[in-house]
């Protein structure tokens, strides 16, 4: 084999174990929360008849909760699918405010032990697709209370001028490493990674820059001015370019 011919397989060779390493990080994170949700149900079939009701409710609240998480998994992934495909996305005029008041009422169940405070500026209509835009939001509002401290505060900001938007999500939680902050939107940082000591697919924040960048705008992640945490920021166009490939 030659010389260039070595060189041309390289690149191939390490998406291929990229490839690998993603789809054992991801199946190991899909198996966790399956496991717990099968051990669960199967001590409570077996032993119903034995346990108190606290620890049959415990039990049964394991389940909902690990359930829930495995469908968190599967939506990303699936997004990411779609996110890869060649589709344009279909955009209207909407109120970014109350966008990010849903957001946050829909994600209580996620938020409820911290204290989310929102400061709006005055009225913000940009021309977005709002499924797309709440999914990025409630992506960064699910990674901010997933690493925050309970008992702590996340921030969310909306702020406009005459071409754009911008919304901030800060915790106050241990804030990003320097040596993962240069691959944090990259979707197989996650697999090449050996200090992830919290479960999920690692897809959350490159299904956000997916998002936003389809959108034309940009997301980034800065270590507060003052304080500790992390502040992730969305910026989008008010106005969208016209679109010339037919709508999805």
């Amino acid at each position: 084999m030659s010389a260039s011919a070595s060189h041309e397989d390289t690149p191939k060779q390490t998406r291929e174990d990229l490839h690998a390493m993603l789809l054992s990080s991801v199946s190991h994170d899909l198996k966790t929360p399956l496991a717990c949700v099968i051990g669960s149900l199967d001590i409570y079939q077996q032993l119903k008849d034995t346990l108190s009701e606290e620890r049959k409710n415990s039990l049964i609240s394991t389940a909902i909760s690990e359930a829930r998480r495995l469908d968190r998994f599967i939506t990303n992934i699936l997004d990411m699918a779609k996110l890869e495909s060649d589709i344009i996305f279909k955009r209207e005029f909407v109120d970014i405010r109350q966008l990010v008041r849903q957001c946050v009422l829909r994600m209580e169940p996620v938020l409820c032990q911290h204290h989310v405070h929102l400061e709006l500026s005055s009225e913000i209509m940009a021309e977005v697709n709002e499924l797309w835009i709440t999914r990025a939001l409630t992506l960064l509002l699910d990674n901010a209370a997933l690493y925050a401290p309970v008992d702590t505060d996340i921030m969310v900001t909306a702020t406009k001028d005459n071409l754009a938007c911008w919304i901030a999500v800060r915790d106050y939680g241990p804030g990003i490493p320097k040596k993962i902050a240069p691959t944090l939107f990259h979707k197989h940082s996650r697999a090449t990674r050996e200090d992830t000591k919290i479960a999920g697919t690692g897809l959350g924040l490159p299904i956000c820059k997916a998002i936003i960048e389809r959108h034309g705008g940009g997301i980034w992640c800065d270590k507060p001015v003052s304080g500790d945490g992390t502040v992730f920021t969305i910026t989008l166009p008010l106005r969208q370019k016209k679109a010339k490939k037919r709508p999805a």
